[in-house]
């Protein structure tokens, strides 16, 4: 029995340590406010508590109703800011103080955190290479095998000390056109890259 109070202890409290860190201290209207949109874990605490009779000291009675109390507040809270409009619908998320909310589409990507330095570096790649050889030349069709042999040569040119040339800009151009190219263009990759367990392209394509 005192193992299940335990659990039950433990579960409430990692619940409301969860709860508890990820939502603002201030109040929710004020402005970078990021709601917590997910309801809160039903936790059932009062069949649990049913147990609880005799053989537990205060101590620990009072522990377990302080986390339990916690958990309700928490519930009242959530409910009210539902309520309010403060929470958005399923499929977006609240956003800002001011109420807007938009779409959590892109959640998964975070552009807003890719370097502005290394995006100028791929991006003078990009006008060197244009300049030679038309803005759309490399989409015609560039394979990855060749894309990363130039990226890696890049890479050495770099770690061996020339810098006679812009080489982690035009390394990291490649591999982003790799990444397009093995997305975009799998026939042209076709007989061409290693496969599970670095098996060769050629036994790939028997």
């Amino acid at each position: 029995m005192s193992a299940t109070l335990e659990e039950s202890n433990e579960s409430l409290r990692h619940a409301v340590r969860t709860r508890l860190d990820a939502t603002p201290k201030d109040d929710p209207k004020m402005a970078g406010y990021k709601a917590v949109t997910e309801p809160l874990p039903e936790v059932e605490v009062a069949e649990e508590m049913q147990h609880v009779t005799l053989g537990y000291d205060a101590e620990t009675m009072k522990d377990a109703k302080d986390y339990l109390d916690a958990m309700n507040e928490w519930r009242e809270q959530f409910q009210a800011w539902k309520g309010d409009g403060l929470l958005a619908a399923e499929g977006t998320t609240a956003k800002f103080g001011t109420g807007a909310v938009r779409s959590d589409s892109v959640e998964e990507f975070r552009y807003d955190l890719v370097s502005p330095i290394g995006l100028r570096e791929v991006a003078r790649a990009c006008a060197e290479g244009a300049e030679k050889y038309g803005d759309w030349n490399w989409e015609k069709g560039m394979p990855v095998h060749d894309l990363l042999n130039h990226a890696i040569a890049h890479i050495y040119g770099f770690l061996s000390g020339d810098r006679s040339e812009p080489h982690l800009g035009h390394a990291a151009w490649n591999l982003l056109a790799a990444i397009h190219s093995h997305e975009l263009w799998p026939t042209l990759n076709a007989g061409t890259l290693r496969g599970d367990g670095c098996r060769a392209p050629l036994e790939e394509v028997k």
